[in-house]
Order: structure tokens, then C-alpha cells, then sequence
């Protein structure tokens, strides 16, 4: 069986966590930073124009904020998932709490420094976190388009109406 390798947009102001971001998706052959970007504004035109399985995203950036990317991306159809990392927030943090409100998969606090980024138990857990994101986004897809081709296949001119988690016509 042949698996697909899923493609991440990395979107942060910091060329240093951008490269160190690289450096720890290259560990695992089932993923490729498809792009990378410095601001929400050039983030969102990327997914505008691609595909992606997972966002990486940083709360605090110049143009548009992470937050301000979430909230726009709320009218995207096929979203992908996104993981937060950053300094800003933490676990019960408002800010943590408002981007798990809109969509985001999960928070990972960055590292203190490079080193930091670099320890085994920092890179496992990244990796983690991101096969679950694109699992989770990938049953999300799917879940969709059935949903969407339940509705609309084979019932042309037929009003449809849910009845428990049946949809008849």
C-alpha cells in the first residue's frame, strides 16, 4: 500500500523556527514542508492556491496574527489541520483556549532554544502531534465528501431531509 506524503505549510515570522520546523519534519518520511511563509496575509494566499494536510502557525506575526488566520480560515472549505506553535499561550491560556475554539488541532509551546528543539523528547512529540493532525484532517475530508455526495447523488430534483442520521428523500 502505498502511502501519500502529506504536505505542510509552515507559516511563521521566525526564519530560525521556519529552518528548525524543517529540520524536524525531515525526520519523518511521511511528511514535506510544501511551503513556508513569514505572515498570516502570505500563509492564507498559500492555501488559497494549495493543498495542504497540516498548518504550522504561529500566533504572533506581522500583516495578520495567527488568531486572524483561524478566523479566516472558518469560510474554507477542505481546512487543513492546523497545530499552534508558539510562545505566546499555553495550556488554559485565553489566547490557547480562542485558537482551539476556532479549528486548531492542538498547541505546542516552542522551544526555550535550538537545543531544546533539537531533544528527542521535543522532535517525538512534534511528529506525534502532526500524524494526528493529518489524520485528523484527512477523516474530516473524507467525512465531508461523503456527507457532500449523500446529498447530492442520484436525488436530482428531490427535496432531502435528515431524519436521525439518515438523509431520505
Amino acid at each position: 500500500m502505498v502511502h501519500k506524503i502529506k504536505k505542510v505549510l509552515i507559516i511563521d515570522d521566525s526564519a530560525l523556527m521556519r529552518r528548525m520546523i524543517c529540520d524536524i519534519i525531515a525526520q519523518d518520511s511521511s511528511f514535506e514542508v510544501a511551503d513556508m511563509a513569514a505572515d498570516g496575509e502570505e500563509g492564507l494566499r498559500l492555501m488559497q492556491q494549495n493543498m495542504y494536510d497540516v498548518v504550522v502557525l504561529d500566533i504572533v506575526m506581522p500583516l495578520l496574527d495567527g488568531i486572524g488566520v483561524l478566523e479566516r480560515m472558518q469560510t474554507m472549505q477542505d481546512a487543513p489541520s492546523v497545530v499552534i506553535f508558539s510562545n505566546e499561550g499555553g495550556a488554559g491560556t485565553q489566547i490557547t483556549i480562542r485558537a482551539l475554539e476556532l479549528g486548531a488541532f492542538e498547541f505546542i509551546k516552542k522551544p526555550v532554544s535550538i537545543l531544546d528543539g533539537r531533544q528527542e523528547r521535543f522532535v517525538s512529540r512534534f511528529l506525534q502531534v502532526l500524524n494526528l493532525a493529518a489524520r485528523s484532517g484527512e477523516r474530516k475530508r473524507r467525512q465531508h465528501r461523503h456527507s457532500s455526495a449523500r446529498i447530492s447523488g442520484g436525488h436530482a430534483g428531490k427535496v432531502l431531509q435528515a431524519k436521525g442520521d439518515k438523509i431520505v428523500a
